[in-house]
C-alpha cells in the first residue's frame, strides 16, 4: 500500500497577531495566479522534514552525477512515466517560459545535475510562437529510479539532496514526489517536497532537503529511491543534485514551525499591531523526533525580550517516539499581554533530557511590533534587499482600471480608522493614480464603507515614499470583533503601466490565502505576499485633541509612533508665514523648514523620518505671532 507524506503545512502561521480563519470572506474562493514570467526572487520552501544537510555525518551512499554522461541518466537507473525525460544537464531549463530562471547553485553543479525540463519537453511536442502563449501544452509525468542500494545494518538513516524548481499553474495540480522503497520497488512511500513555494516563484537556491527514511528503508538490502515530476500543465522544471543517504543522529528534536498567537490563530502574520488591538499572547511549536531513539521530557521555553521581558514554558511531553510529530503549546492564559509600545523579540527553544546532536534546529527567533497607531502586515522595511514588488498588474486580468489589492485586518476592539498608507515603489509608472478603499468583511460579502481622495503619481517625487491619505468625511468607526480589508484601487493600469507596492520578503509565504486579496472581476486570494499596505487607527497614548491659539491649530501627527514617514495636520486661521521646527528631548533642533505664506485653511505636512533616530521629539508650528508644540514618537 502506498503511503503519502505531505511535507507542507496547509496553513502556515509563523507569527500571528489577531488572526482568525473565520475572518476570511467565504466568497473568496478564487486564487489569482501571477502572469507567466520568469521570477528570480527566492521564496523559502517550508518543508516540514527539510533541514540543512550536515556533512559531518557518515555518508552511506551518494550520487552527484559527476560520472553520468551529459544528456543521460546514471548507469543502472531507470526512466519511467508517460513522458520519460530526466537527464543530466549543465544548463538548467531551456524552455520558452522558464529560460530566465536562475542557475542551479547546487554544491557540485559544475559536474552537472539531474533535471526534468518539462517546459522544453512540452515545447518540443507543441512548439510555441513568439511570444509564447502556452496553448497546446499538456500534462506530463516522468520519473527516474535508482538501482538497489544496500542499507543492511543501517537502522537510522536520512535521504538528503539539493533541489531547485518552478511550477505553474495550480498548487494542487503539480507533484514533486520523492519515493522510497525498502523492498526493491515492490511498494513505495512518497514524500511531496515542493513545500509551500507558490506559483511562478522559485525556492531558495539551492534548497537542502533531508528526509528521515529509517521506517521505510532501514536495514534494507535493496532500497531504492525515485523522483517523479507530475504536472497537469506540463511546466516548468525540477532539478536535483548531490543525493546522499547518511547516518541519522540518535537524539535530534527538530523545531519545524513556530507560532505566536494573540487573540486569534491561523490567520497570518501581523508585523505591527496597535496597542488598542493587542491581547494575551500564546505560543506553539510544531516539532518532530528526527532521531533514532525516543526522547523524554520534551518542552518549549519562550523568552520574550525587548519592550517587555517574560519567560513562559509549555506542557511537557514525557516521552516522544521516533518520527512522531507533536505540538508544544503555551496557552494565551499563561502567556502575557503586551502593555508597552515597542519591539518584542520572541525566542523559542525546545529541549529534552537527552543531549541533542543538532541543537541549532531546536530554536527560532521571531519578532513583532506593538505600535500606537500603525496596523501592518510588514516589519517596516523598505530596502531593496528585504522587499519585493507587488502590483495588481502582476496577475492575470489585473492590468485594468479599478483593479484592487487589499490586506485584511481584524479589530477585536472598537476604534477609529483614520487613514491608510502604502509604500509606492520607485518603479511605479508616472501618470498612474490611486485611492484607498475600506471594506467591511461581512458574513457574505465585502461592503465598501470608506474611501480617500485620489493620489496622482504625476512626478518622480510622488514615488519611492510612503503615501498616507485620510478618509473622506473623517475617521471610520469600527465595531468590535469585526474585520476589514484596506484596498489600494489602481488607475491608469495597462500592460506597460502599473502602480507597484513593496512587499516584505521576510514575511512572504507566511500569509494564508485570503489575508491578501485581489479584486478584478471577483475577489480572490493571493498567496505569498505581505504588501506594505496599512491602516492607521486612533491613538491610545497621545492626546488627539488639537492644540491651538487664535491663529493656528495643530493635530497629533499620524501615524504615531512613526517609522519612515508621518503626517502633521495644521489649520491656519489667517494668512501668515508658517514654519515647522522639530527638537529632540535635549532641545537640539533636528529639523526645520519654512513652509511659506499660507492662506486660511487646513494643510498636511508629510515628514520623512529616515534620518531620525528612535526616540521622542517635539514639533512646533510657528506663525508670525504664534507657536504651537506637540510631542511625537519615532520607532525603528
Amino acid at each position: 500500500m502506498k503511503k503519502i507524506y505531505l511535507l507542507s503545512l496547509a496553513s502556515i502561521l509563523a507569527l500571528g497577531l489577531h488572526a482568525q480563519n473565520a475572518s476570511l470572506n467565504p466568497k473568496m474562493t478564487q486564487v489569482y495566479q501571477k502572469k507567466i514570467a520568469p521570477q528570480n526572487t527566492p521564496t523559502q520552501v517550508n518543508t516540514e522534514a527539510s533541514s540543512v544537510s550536515n556533512n559531518s555525518r557518515a555518508v552511506i551512499w551518494s550520487e552527484d552525477f559527476g560520472t553520468t554522461a551529459n544528456g543521460g541518466i546514471p548507469t543502472n537507473w531507470t526512466a519511467g512515466g508517460a513522458n520519460p525525460g530526466w537527464k543530466k544537464s549543465f544548463d538548467g531549463s531551456n524552455g520558452p517560459f522558464s529560460g530566465g530562471s536562475p542557475t542551479f547553485a547546487s554544491t557540485t553543479f559544475g559536474n552537472g545535475a539531474l533535471i526534468y525540463d518539462a517546459d522544453s519537453i512540452n515545447n518540443s511536442l507543441n512548439p510555441q510562437p513568439t511570444p509564447p502563449t502556452g496553448a497546446g501544452y499538456g500534462p506530463l509525468t516522468g520519473s527516474i529510479t535508482s538501482n538497489d542500494i544496500d542499507l543492511t545494518g543501517q537502522t537510522n538513516i536520512k535521504l538528503e539532496f539539493q533541489q531547485l524548481f518552478r511550477y505553474c499553474c495550480n498548487l494542487s495540480e503539480i507533484f514533486l514526489t520523492v519515493s522510497v522503497s525498502g523492498n526493491g520497488g515492490a511498494s513505495w512511500t512518497d514524500f511531496d517536497v515542493k513545500g509551500n513555494t507558490t506559483v511562478n516563484n522559485t525556492p531558495l537556491n539551492p534548497t537542502n532537503i533531508s528526509l528521515n527514511i529509517s521506517a521505510v528503508a532501514g536495514n534494507s538490502p535493496n532500497a531504492r529511491i525515485k523522483f517523479t515530476f507530475e504536472s497537469s500543465t506540463g511546466v516548468y522544471y525540477w532539478q536535483v543534485d548531490d543525493i546522499a543517504i547518511v547516518e541519522g543522529a540518535q537524539n535530534d528534536i527538530v523545531l519545524e514551525k513556530d507560532y505566536t498567537d494573540f487573540l486569534y490563530k491561523d490567520g497570518g502574520y501581523y508585523g505591527q499591531t496597535p496597542l488598542s488591538q493587542v491581547s494575551a499572547v500564546g505560543y506553539r511549536a510544531a516539532i518532530i523526533n528526527n532521531g533514532g531513539v525516543p526522547q523524554t521530557n520534551v518542552k518549549l521555553d519562550v523568552n520574550i525580550t525587548g519592550a517587555a521581558t517574560a519567560t513562559v514554558q509549555s506542557n511537557i511531553l514525557t516521552s516522544m517516539p521516533v518520527l512522531v510529530r507533536d505540538t508544544l503549546l503555551i496557552e494565551n492564559t499563561t502567556g502575557f499581554t503586551p502593555t508597552t509600545i515597542g519591539t518584542y523579540n520572541v525566542n523559542f527553544s525546545v529541549s529534552q533530557d537527552q543531549t541533542d546532536s543538532f541543537p541549532t534546529n531546536n530554536s527560532a527567533i521571531r519578532k513583532f511590533l506593538v505600535t500606537d497607531t500603525i496596523y501592518a502586515r510588514d516589519f517596516n522595511t523598505t530596502t531593496t534587499a528585504t522587499t519585493s514588488l507587488i502590483s495588481t498588474s502582476d496577475y492575470i486580468g489585473g492590468d485594468v482600471d479599478g483593479a484592487m489589492l487589499a490586506n485584511l485586518y481584524d479589530f477585536p476592539v472598537a476604534t477609529e480608522i483614520r487613514s491608510a498608507s502604502a509604500f509606492i515603489a520607485v518603479s511605479t509608472t508616472i501618470g498612474t493614480n490611486f485611492d484607498f478603499v475600506l471594506f467591511e468583511n461581512t458574513a457574505t460579502d465585502l461592503v465598501e464603507v470608506a474611501t480617500t481622495a485620489i493620489y496622482d503619481v504625476d512626478a518622480t517625487n510622488k514615488r519611492n515614499k510612503w503615501v498616507t491619505l485620510p478618509f473622506i468625511g473623517g475617521p471610520f468607526y469600527t465595531d468590535a470583533d469585526k474585520s476589514y480589508y484596506i484596498a489600494i484601487r489602481c488607475f491608469g493600469q495597462s500592460t506597460t503601466s502599473s502602480i507597484n507596492l513593496l512587499s516584505d520578503l521576510s514575511l512572504e509565504n507566511l500569509q494564508p490565502i485570503g489575508t491578501t486579496a485581489l479584486f478584478i472581476t471577483a475577489w480572490g486570494g493571493v498567496a505569498s505576499a505581505s504588501p506594505l499596505l496599512r491602516l492607521n487607527v486612533e491613538s491610545l497614548t497621545a492626546s488627539n485633541a488639537e492644540l491651538s491659539n487664535d491663529q493656528i491649530s495643530v493635530s497629533q501627527n499620524r501615524p504615531n509612533p512613526a517609522t519612515n514617514n508621518t503626517t502633521i495636520t495644521f489649520t491656519n486661521a489667517q494668512k501668515s508665514n508658517v514654519s515647522i521646527e522639530i527638537t529632540d528631548v535635549t532641545g537640539k533642533v533636528v529639523f526645520a523648514q519654512d513652509l511659506g505664506v499660507k492662506k486660511p485653511g487646513q494643510y498636511n505636512f508629510d515628514l520623512e523620518l529616515s534620518t531620525f533616530e528612535a526616540g521622542m521629539y517635539f514639533y512646533s508650528l510657528n506663525t508670525n505671532t504664534a507657536k504651537v508644540t506637540k510631542m511625537m514618537s519615532v520607532i525603528k
